[in-house]
């Protein structure tokens, strides 16, 4: 579930990425009403299974059943966990596109939103690591330099254009204006997040400052690849919640 709005006195239009038809949009009629069921799955991060009837010539389907594929209790209960998933679905719904399946990041959304759910706590560096993962499964994945060897914690550059990451130089920057500088502690992140075991990012320390940044870099290569990707109203709540000490 990536998004649901208010349609009428009683019910939700809402967005959904499945498996077999990638990004949909459903009516749930009298969702909102006191006895329904769908209300409380139709929140955003919830991994559900669904019944709905597809016409190609409509842009809204209309919902029949749905039911929890995976219990998400503390999605709705947790602040910081809401924040993020919140967050990452609002992401998603600027980078997918209606009917274009992507069964592998279905298959990584789904294991990851189940992580979440059974964490204590949620590190804010889990988000560009998201990012990160998210680029590479719908595409244009981020690309470690061939010469980034050696010592990881020397400064290092992403260009925004290629996605190339590596090591820092003048020379770098020079030649590619939309290069972004990053810390050592960033470059150690992102090299670490696109190994094929990148969890081990999630141990790389990213102060509140270099993780923002880092998230607002990823965001600057969406936005380069992808049209229409705008700021996000999430955001906010987002570094409220998950930085707050």
């Amino acid at each position: 579930m990536l998004r649901s709005v208010k349609y009428q006195e009683s019910s939700l239009i809402s967005t959904l990425f499945t498996e077999q038809l990638g990004r949909v949009s459903v009516i749930a009629r009298g969702a909102r009403k006191p006895k329904s069921r769908f209300a409380a799955m139709l929140t955003p991060g919830q991994i559900i299974e669904t019944v709905f009837h597809h016409k190609e010539t409509r842009s809204v389907q209309t919902l029949t059943e749905a039911d929890y594929l995976v219990p998400l209790g503390s999605l709705r209960t947790d602040v910081q966990k809401l924040a993020i998933v919140t967050t990452l679905c609002e992401l998603l719904l600027q980078l997918l596109h209606e009917n274009d399946p992507n069964e592998s990041l279905f298959n990584y959304l789904k294991t990851t939103i189940v992580w979440i759910e059974r964490q204590e706590d949620i590190s804010p560096s889990l988000f560009p690591y998201m990012q990160i993962r998210i680029a590479d499964k719908i595409g244009f994945g981020l690309q470690a330099d061939a010469d980034t060897t050696g010592d990881r914690f020397l400064p290092g550059f992403l260009s925004i254009p290629t996605g190339t990451v590596g090591l820092y130089s003048v020379s770098d920057l020079a030649s590619d204006p939309a290069a972004v500088r990053l810390t050592p502690g960033q470059l150690r992140f992102v090299l670490y997040s696109l190994l094929p075991a990148g969890s081990s990012a999630l141990t790389v320390p990213l102060s509140e400052a270099e993780c923002s940044q880092l998230i607002h870099y990823i965001d600057r290569y969406f936005a380069f690849h992808v049209d229409g990707i705008r700021p996000r109203k999430s955001d906010a709540i987002f570094e409220q919640l998950l930085y707050r000490s």
